[in-house]
């Protein structure tokens, strides 16, 4: 009897973790077709020509927060845009990470898909670093990430071939900072 029991036993743990193992699966297929639509844009990824300029539409809904913190002293609105670009970053890389698999999966470019457009949309909103923010500077500000984006200068194209989602979005991320030290050295000159 006691053996018999020790085999149910044994048995209920296998059916159940192989249950577990399975809902798991299932858990985790969802949260990578979520990251997958985030990484699209929603599906503005999927939209040609130039996914890549559509999806850095997101990229000024995701700056405009900085349009309220530019009123802060100095030393705070740097902390707190360096926290966004931070929080950004971190969200982006995650979701591409978790995206990637279905990407491979589904036959898209292995190095950096041109679908994927949430490293646009984190990236943008670094390009205001150094001029006041407000829908005309949005606007210009768009233009200049996407030349520097498109263009991709040395070493931004290099940067792409890093493995992983550190690939995809660390090139857009050096290409939103260049375009803001160019966008800032414009503007001050221009302006100050």
């Amino acid at each position: 009897m006691e053996r018999c029991k020790s085999n149910f036993d044994r048995a209920a743990k296998l059916k159940y973790s192989a249950a577990d193992k399975i809902n798991a699966g299932n858990l985790m297929q969802s949260v990578r077709t979520f990251a997958l639509l985030l990484a699209t844009g929603l599906g503005i990824g999927y939209r040609q020509p130039a996914p890549g300029t559509l999806g850095t539409l997101w990229g000024i809904v995701l700056a405009l927060p900085l349009m309220r913190i530019q009123h802060f002293d100095a030393q705070s609105y740097t902390a707190a845009f360096l926290l966004m670009i931070a929080c950004y970053f971190t969200l982006g890389w995650v979701i591409c990470h978790l995206a990637l698999p279905l990407c491979k999966r589904a036959g898209l470019q292995k190095v950096d898909p041109q679908e994927i457009v949430c490293d646009e949309y984190t990236a943008f909103p670094i390009v205001m670093a150094f001029v006041p923010v407000n829908i005309s500077t949005l606007l210009l500000g768009f233009v200049m990430f996407r030349v520097f984006d498109i263009i991709k200068p040395w070493p931004i194209r290099r940067l792409e071939y890093l493995p992983g989602a550190w690939g995809i979005m660390v090139d857009d991320y050096m290409a939103a900072f260049l375009g803001a030290c160019t966008y800032g050295a414009i503007w001050h000159l221009l302006f100050s």
